[in-house]
């Protein structure tokens, strides 16, 4: 069974944020999605005053960034330290953060809004796995119905 993650898009290619290890980010992803700017790689900006100073104020600087060789490797980073890297390698990237973090206040603000959202990121990743339209809106009944069974049940 494939970790949950969560896919982020950007500059028409996907960067996942891997739910299962706590929240992390491949920084080096970040980088090559963001164009590979020189000077910027992960290891170099794990160097600065700043970034020291904002590991250090997440947990403690205890696992905030960690490196893996090989298959699935990468610098993988807590989601607000990588949040802070993509501030850092490209404007356009911190847009596209910013824009996604507004969206998720939004839909606390108004829940209906988070609903239909969450429902069309859904649809958009069952047309991905090839998923025709009956079958995309039979499973939003059965989840509509189920949702109505339990909360009878809990009640």
């Amino acid at each position: 069974m494939k970790p949950p993650s969560i896919e982020i898009p950007y500059n028409g290619q996907t960067f996942f944020m891997d739910v299962a290890e706590g929240n992390k980010v491949d920084l080096n992803k970040l980088h090559e999605l963001s164009g590979s700017p020189q000077g910027k790689e992960p290891r170099e900006w794990k160097k600065l005053l700043s970034t020291i100073n904002l590991m250090k104020s997440i947990n403690g600087g205890l696992t905030t960034i960690s490196t893996k060789r090989g298959k699935g490797g990468g610098t993988w980073a807590h989601w607000q330290i990588a949040l802070s890297y993509a501030q850092y390698l490209s404007p356009e990237l911190h847009l596209v953060v910013n824009q996604i973090f507004t969206e998720r206040l939004e839909d606390a603000v108004d829940p209906e809004l988070g609903i239909n959202r969450s429902q069309a990121r859904a649809v958009k990743k069952w047309e991905s796995e090839g998923r025709d339209e009956q079958w995309i809106a039979a499973r939003i009944h059965h989840q509509y119905t189920r949702k109505i069974y339990v909360d009878t049940l809990i009640n």
